[in-house]
């Protein structure tokens, strides 16, 4: 299974009270800001390197206490949404 990692592209942080994170593509010079849902997906990314979609959709579906069927969709969504913008690639 692939797995999912920062590109080495980016720039990001999260603001001090974790409300929000926001990353810049330095390549294209695209900045974007995650809250909610992607925050906590973007999170895993950072907390795990190496994460696969399958566990991200696990981590989110735990989350929230629902079925993973509920949530595949959208995960799986979000994360095409980084792949197309550089933010992320896939990794070893």
């Amino acid at each position: 299974m692939d797995k999912i990692i920062f590109s080495d592209e980016i720039a990001w942080q999260i603001v001090p009270d974790k409300s929000f994170a926001y990353a810049c593509n330095m390549k294209t010079r695209k900045y974007y800001e995650f809250e909610d849902t992607e925050l906590m997906i973007w999170m895993c990314i950072a907390e795990n390197v190496g994460i696969t979609l399958t566990d991200l959709q696990n981590k989110v579906a735990n989350y929230y206490n629902v079925s993973l069927e509920t949530v595949v969709d959208d995960v799986s969504d979000f994360v095409k949404s980084l792949f197309k913008t550089g933010l992320v690639k896939h990794g070893e």
